[in-house]
Order: C-alpha cells, then structure tokens, then sequence
C-alpha cells in the first residue's frame, strides 16, 4: 500500500499545540472555583495569583492595580480583591510578554 501517508505526527503536534492553548484557561478556571469572588488581603490575592506577598505590593505600587477595579479599600490596612479582575489581568499581561 504504497502512497499512504502517515499524519499521526501531525495530529499530535496539532493537539499538543491546541493543549498549551487550553492549558491558561483551564487554570484560570479552576482557580475560579477555588476562590471566591472577593478576596480579603494581599496575602490571598498573591496566592490567587501565584506571586509573593512582596511583588504584589510592588504591583500596587507601580499602579498596575487600580482601586474600584481591582481592589476596593475598605480601610487603610484591609482591601478586597476582585478575583475575576485580577485573573483577566494576569493573562493579559502574561499573553503580552
């Protein structure tokens, strides 16, 4: 049977290819489930996101967080993160780099 061609390689490369695609989504979602929409802290939002406390605070700093969107101050120590927000954020800047 002469003239048949093998795809399998290009199969699995295209499914491969489509996983690594999935793979952010899937992980946003999960996420989505594991916490709740308003997150109460620093600490909780750098875990939510898979940062340090520290660069979290740097990130807020800079201004790359923005109060009302991302984050609602309910007093000069406490603040109330929004997980979606936070979540759409981060895939942004990491599709961007």
């Amino acid at each position: 049977m002469s003239g048949i061609i093998d795809i399998s390689p290009l199969v699995n490369e295209a499914v491969e290819k489509a996983i690594e695609l999935m793979f952010p989504i899937i992980k946003m979602e999960s996420k989505k489930a594991l916490y709740p929409k308003s997150i109460k802290g620093h600490e909780k939002a750098a875990q939510l996101l898979d940062i340090s406390y520290s660069a979290l605070t740097k990130r807020l700093e800079r201004g790359e967080y923005m109060e009302g969107k991302h984050y609602e101050k309910k007093s000069d120590r406490i603040f109330l993160w929004d997980r979606d927000t936070l979540l759409e954020a981060e895939a942004f800047k990491r599709r961007k780099s």
